[in-house]
């Protein structure tokens, strides 16, 4: 039972991400020179749950307190469903232009976080949450304020 709803949860969230990711087309930021994510738990506790050809999924429990450096980027399209509440903050590069949709009503995007009843996330990421990342994307710097697991569905092919 527990098997068939976990893969059940996994694909209907690939399929979402997918299309999420098909409707608005890729889109990449990161430069050639930047190098590849080799973790996607950055260091954190995590466990490859499946892995094969096509796709990898891992849980990764990220601590309270942890730091994930970012500025990486992802090797392959990426799903991120959070199993528990996610808390944490994006750090800012120094000199970094400010973000001209802060305070601005949420509008669904190409990385728009979705939570179980389709609206968008911002702030804290409810238990549920769902985020398409397209290959190439970069990774932010991001600060732990309470720990919460997450599971990271990298699509291969």
């Amino acid at each position: 039972m527990r098997k068939t709803l976990f893969t059940a949860l996994v694909a209907a969230t690939a399929v979402g991400g997918i299309a999420a990711g098909l409707s608005y087309g890729q889109h990449v930021q990161a430069a050639d020179e930047v190098g590849y994510e080799p973790d996607v738990a950055s260091g954190a506790p995590s466990k490859v749950l499946i892995e094969n050809s096509r796709a990898r999924i891992t849980l990764a429990s990220h601590p309270a307190g942890f730091k994930k450096e970012g500025g990486k980027r992802r090797p392959f399209d990426q799903i991120i469903v959070w199993v528990d509440e996610g808390d944490y903050t994006v750090i800012r590069p120094p000199g970094a232009p400010a973000n001209p949709n802060a305070g601005a009503a949420p509008v669904r995007g190409p990385e728009s976080a979705i939570a179980l009843d389709g609206s968008v996330v911002t702030g804290k990421h409810p238990a549920g949450t769902v985020v398409w990342h397209p290959k190439d994307s970069r990774t932010p710097k991001t600060v732990i304020n309470k720990a919460y697991r997450s599971l990271y569905i990298e699509l291969k092919s």
